[in-house]
């Protein structure tokens, strides 16, 4: 057996077309709740024609109850379905002939005629002050009699009256699209929409962890000495380093020129040499306090020989110091963005329901995000031990009003309602889809395709205020009658409070009458 699965809003054209390609000669149709199939039961009787003039056989599933039952009608396991409304009455049950009742009937007296000459006859007696007085007791009497027939005969009863009306259920599947800041058009399916924006801002630091050795170069002064008898230009950045410690090294900071050795005395050839000297500043090569020197130390020229040129710490060397500092690298500012941005996508799907107003609706998957600002407390390579990111975006989604897709449903399914009748507004169903984007559908911020299922009932009309007229102060018997001629009233209930034995009557004060008119 092959199963054919069907698409909520795919026709029964598109469903033979499906049933041509198949070459089993069992086929299922599986059908899925609010399909278009069920508009009309025509659809099932023109699918299972077709399979039977190909030799086929078919079984029908589906979860719509309504669905169900217009295949169990086709198999023969109910009555019949309910056919197009546009092309076909709609065949409802006629109200029930009211059984006669037995009339109670009160014994009847006979008075003897009274005419004028009786009252002729009558002599009234005088007024006196004390007859004035039985009188006007008699009047009270009267008059607080007949307030009581007034509070029993109009404003004491009330009625209650149900009635119920035969319904057929209505299943229509139609397509509209949403458009932002546009009027409803019924000839057009369109249904206007507005976009809600809403701004969401996230933060997030984390402990930066590049490393970093900063600090001092140690500086000082040192006296360069020359041996040999010509003297000597050395110029700034000249290299010497510590005799003690080889790789401490240090640079001149200046030009200078060291004066030849002189004989001590000039006159005597074979006199003391005398070295010539200047003092000159240095500075270290590099940071760190191994390159701080007392006074005293020695040092030597990394070009020159030392029986030629060396120099001498003469004022201390000193300054130098060293620390390995956190700094900012790409990896801390890759991560931050992450943590900011997960934070957002958590945000999104509820953020934007904060600021729908009641009754509309946000279409799902028309939310689009653009960033609005973004704050970094440290740049690449800042020696700093934390670095915070800040950042705003502006999220905004296409929403449409629950009572305008209602109205626009109502009018697009006038035609679909036969005269005479009405939608019901009770326990109606619609079911909305978002078809996406696709080569025929169009899904974005300011413009939405939805596939909408509208599950109800139709009713006779009824004119409950002109029925309740009719009503008023009518024996239950002619009531009944009244009801019974309400077109497809399947049953009905007259509940009279408080019941007046002798009185059995609607009450002629129509706001004390109670009409609840529901479907079947």
């Amino acid at each position: 057996m092959t199963s054919i699965e069907l698409e909520i809003h795919e026709d029964i054209v598109s469903a033979i077309e499906k049933l041509k390609l198949t070459k089993e000669a069992e086929v299922e149709f599986v059908i899925p709740e609010g399909s278009v199939l069920f508009d009309n039961v025509l659809n099932l009787k023109l699918l299972k024609k077709e399979v039977e003039l190909a030799g086929k056989t078919i079984d029908f599933v589906t979860v719509d109850e309504f669905g169900q039952t217009l295949i169990d009608m086709l198999e023969g396991n109910g009555g019949s379905a309910m056919g197009d409304f546009v092309s076909q009455e709609v065949s409802l049950q006629q109200p029930k002939p009211i059984a006669d009742k037995k009339k109670f009937k009160l014994p009847s007296f006979k008075f003897p005629a009274l005419s004028f000459s009786f009252f002729k006859n009558i002599k009234l007696p005088k007024f006196g002050k004390l007859n004035i007085l039985v009188i006007l007791a008699i009047l009270l009497v009267l008059g607080g009699a007949g307030w009581g027939l007034y509070q029993v005969f109009w404003k004491a009863p009330k009625a209650d009256v149900k009635v119920v009306v035969n319904s057929q259920p209505l299943i229509k599947s139609v397509q509209v699209k949403v458009v932002d800041s546009v009027p409803r058009s019924i000839e057009e399916r369109i249904l206007p929409g507005s976009v809600a924006q809403v701004a969401v801002t996230k933060t997030a630091s984390i402990d930066t962890t590049g490393e970093l050795l900063v600090g001092e170069r140690a500086q000082g002064k040192v006296k360069v000495v020359n041996r040999t008898t010509v003297e000597k230009e050395f110029s700034d950045g000249e290299e010497i380093y510590s005799k003690s410690d080889d790789d401490l090294y240090y640079t001149l900071d200046d030009d200078v020129t060291v004066p030849a050795a002189t004989l001590q005395d000039p006159n005597d050839i074979n006199s003391l040499l005398l070295p010539g000297s200047i003092e000159v500043n240095v500075t270290a090569v590099a940071i760190g306090d191994d390159y701080n020197l007392d006074a005293g130390e020695d040092l030597e020229f990394d070009d020159y020989s030392s029986t030629d040129y060396v120099a001498q710490v003469t004022e201390d060397i000193e300054g130098g110091s060293s620390e390995i500092v956190k700094t900012v690298v790409q990896t801390d500012l890759d991560t931050i963005t992450t943590n900011v941005q997960a934070q957002l996508d958590e945000t999104v799907p509820t953020a934007l329901g904060g600021v729908v107003g009641s009754g509309e609706l946000l279409i799902g998957g028309s939310e689009y995000a653009s960033l609005a600002s973004e704050e970094v407390s440290a740049e690449l390579g800042d020696q700093v031990d934390k670095v915070e990111l800040t950042r705003t975006i502006t999220l905004q989604g296409l929403t449409y009003r629950q009572i305008d897709l209602e109205e626009l449903l109502r009018d697009l399914l006038k035609d679909f309602v036969p005269d005479g009748f009405e939608l019901s507004t009770e326990e109606t169903e619609t079911n909305v889809e978002v078809l996406g984007s696709t080569d025929a559908t169009t899904l974005s911020l300011y413009e939405a395709d939805l596939q909408v299922t509208l599950k109800s009932y139709v009713l006779p009309k009824v004119d409950e205020e002109g029925l309740k007229q009719k009503l008023v102060g009518k024996k239950v018997k002619e009531a009944e009658k009244i009801i019974g001629e309400v077109r497809n009233v399947k049953t009905y209930e007259i509940n009279i409070n408080p019941k007046i034995p002798f009185v059995q009557m609607l009450p002629t004060n129509i706001e004390n009458i109670s009409l609840d008119v529901k479907r079947e």
